[in-house]
């Protein structure tokens, strides 16, 4: 731990996260395409600032498909609901 630095407490949750991937269609009520952002990109965060638990959120780029977040959800997290 560098000079300064506190332990951060234990079980901490990010709130909310979105997963995108490039080859997923969007839906045609999305206004803007969205980033390349899969699930792999967050986890480094996530291990970077040893969070434990998340949240994945349905972003509306995709509409009613939640195919992406339930896939997100398996892909290994134990502590990950979705919404």
């Amino acid at each position: 731990m560098t000079a300064g630095a506190r332990a951060m407490p234990n079980l901490l949750c990010d709130s909310a996260i979105h997963v995108y991937e490039n080859e997923r269609p969007t839906a045609k009520t999305a206004t803007q395409a969205p980033p390349h952002a899969p699930f792999e990109a967050y986890r480094a965060v996530q291990a970077a600032l040893d969070l434990s638990r998340v949240v994945v959120s349905q972003p509306t780029a995709y509409g009613f498909d939640n195919s992406l977040i339930l896939e997100a959800r398996h892909t290994g997290l134990t502590s990950a609901a979705s919404c």
